[in-house]
């Protein structure tokens, strides 16, 4: 157990930014964090052709869903149903004035029981919102939770940092092993299907041994929480390197996706 109060937290933190610097790396400020948000629609639209997902055709449910960024792109892409869940209350009363169309819940998806019984889903995300879940027993209870809603056949993505050492415990995040989350994802009753980088360089490299990455990357927070033209200017710089990096390695250095598959009933 731990005595961080996420909802507390997130309440706090999209209260001050409604917006990508809220729910992306807050030091880093609005621009630098508009780049990484160009990038993360990149990688969607890539993990729809590799994951073959068919939106036009699937019930969606965007876990974790903050300012809609996603749920944005699920309704481009045509998803038959959209429905965001949320830890706060201040997403989810935004997302609904903003987004008539879809359906959103307030939930803590590591709840027991489950806060989504009764629902089911086709195509379930959780995009840099797994690591934030500090207690383990919730952790793997929100995998156990997502596999209920998940209908067989159906497919689970999520983002987090995969580290290949121990885990990097902070106060609102944990870099859980590879090994860990795989573990977790499996007793869940998932397949895992496959790993694709979501950032290269344009993240913290927390699955790094070498002192240069992080020096680097210290150096690129400093500069860019300087100015927002600054942090304009460094990812307009960055960006063009990651789209290429992100679609030719197979793994990173920091946030990656894991895509897991339900299993169809015999």
């Amino acid at each position: 157990m731990t005595d961080f109060d996420p909802r507390h937290y997130w309440e706090q933190a999209l209260g001050r930014h409604f917006d990508l610097q809220g729910v992306g790396y807050g030091s880093l400020g609005l621009q630098y964090n508009i780049w990484m948000y160009r990038l993360r629609k990149v990688i969607f639209a890539r993990l729809l052709r590799i994951a073959k997902l068919d939106a036009r055709h699937s019930d969606v449910l965007d876990v974790g869903c903050g300012t809609g960024f996603y749920i944005d792109q699920w309704l481009a892409a045509g998803a038959r149903s959209v429905t965001g869940a949320d830890l706060t209350e201040t997403s989810v009363a935004q997302l609904r004035q903003r987004f008539p169309t879809a359906r959103f819940v307030q939930a803590d998806i590591g709840a027991s029981p489950n806060p989504l019984g009764g629902r089911h889903f086709d195509v379930i995300d959780a995009f840099d919102v797994l690591f934030h879940i500090v207690d383990d027993a919730r952790y793997a209870q929100a995998f156990v939770n997502l596999y209920e809603v998940l209908r067989p056949g159906g497919t689970f993505v999520f983002s987090d940092n995969f580290v290949h050492h121990d885990e990097l415990r902070g106060r609102h995040h944990v870099s859980r092993s590879l090994q860990q989350t795989e573990d977790a994802v499996r007793a869940a009753g998932f397949t895992i299907e496959r790993r694709m980088p979501v950032f290269v360089l344009m993240n913290q490299p927390v699955d790094v041994r070498s002192e240069l990455g992080p020096r680097i990357w210290g150096r690129t927070v400093t500069l860019a929480s300087k100015h927002e033209a600054l942090g304009w200017a460094i990812g307009a710089a960055i960006y063009p390197i990651d789209r290429v990096l992100t679609r030719w390695l197979t793994e990173s250095p920091t946030t990656e996706m894991m895509v897991c598959r339900k299993l169809a009933r015999p």
